[in-house]
């Protein structure tokens, strides 16, 4: 994407996001355009959605999110604090997200040894008071240390 804004040499600001999601993966979609014409009826234009997470059941989304959207197979179903639906692509998503419910125990299949720095910052980033590059280090190191051995620091 071009940095700048047309017709100007300036470069546009830059922002990183800080926000958080809910999001599901997308292992299937089936478009309601496609069994209306196997049924020979008027579509409604919406889908089902079937999450790649087991735990979770296929859910319906309307012509408006499919229109706006147009959600593919292997990205993710997003809504944001307020209620926002969306889709991103995969490579995008993961790229900018961290999955909190595998690092906060939600999800207990986490394997603790192949957590990332840059993941224990992104969630010591979200704790308050984090507001110095040094207490941000303090705060992934304990991060770090209590998932791999479940000791909180005093």
């Amino acid at each position: 994407m071009n940095k700048e804004n047309s017709g100007n040499s300036t470069e546009m600001p830059k922002y990183q996001s800080h926000k958080q999601v809910w999001a599901l993966k997308i292992k299937s979609i089936v478009f309601d355009v496609d069994l209306a014409k196997k049924d020979n009826r008027e579509t409604d234009g919406g889908a089902i959605i079937t999450p790649e997470e087991e735990r979770f059941s296929p859910f319906k989304v309307d012509h408006v999110y499919v229109s706006k959207h147009s959600p593919e197979v292997g990205g993710y179903y997003v809504v944001y604090e307020g209620g926002y639906e969306s889709w991103s692509p995969a490579d995008a998503f993961e790229s900018d997200y961290t999955n909190l419910d595998k690092l906060t125990g939600i999800d207990q299949s986490i394997d603790a040894e192949r957590l990332s720095r840059w993941e224990s910052i992104q969630i010591a980033k979200a704790i308050p008071g984090i507001n110095s590059s040094s207490k941000l280090i303090d705060a992934a190191e304990a991060i770090e240390r209590y998932l791999k051995e479940g000791t909180i620091p005093g």
